[in-house]
């Protein structure tokens, strides 16, 4: 039997690469962008997974799994809070990013891209 490329299965393919892409956001202006940002990179790049998920959600998450990509989009609230849905992840980056932690985060290359607000003064 004679089996061309466009036989085989998605077994025999390796797999996508996936982007995690996780927002905190207060007005939703963060969230908005997260999901225009995932959206776009799903239009532009086919060949790439996108993730879309809040921050806190991605910590209490049993499935939530740092990939080798990461972008997170947040602002602050009021005077430097964490927006809601980002406390706990907050809590976390505290912690991930001591001097005894400074290892965590090396097989992941990340973005922060932070929002703020023009009300503000």
């Amino acid at each position: 039997c004679n089996t061309s490329r466009n036989d085989k299965t998605n077994n025999n393919m390796p797999p996508r690469e996936e982007i995690l892409i996780l927002y905190g956001s207060q007005t939703g202006n963060s969230a908005s962008a997260a999901q225009n940002l995932t959206a776009l990179i799903s239009k532009k790049i086919p060949t790439l997974r996108t993730r879309l998920m809040e921050c806190d959600e991605f910590i209490y998450s049993r499935h939530g799994k740092w990939t080798r990509f990461v972008i997170i989009i947040t602002s602050s609230y009021g005077v430097g809070q964490a927006p809601m849905g980002c406390h706990r992840f907050r809590e976390f980056c505290d912690f991930i990013f001591s001097p005894a932690r400074d290892d965590f985060l090396k097989p992941v290359t990340y973005m922060l891209l932070g929002l703020g607000d023009s009300q503000y003064r």
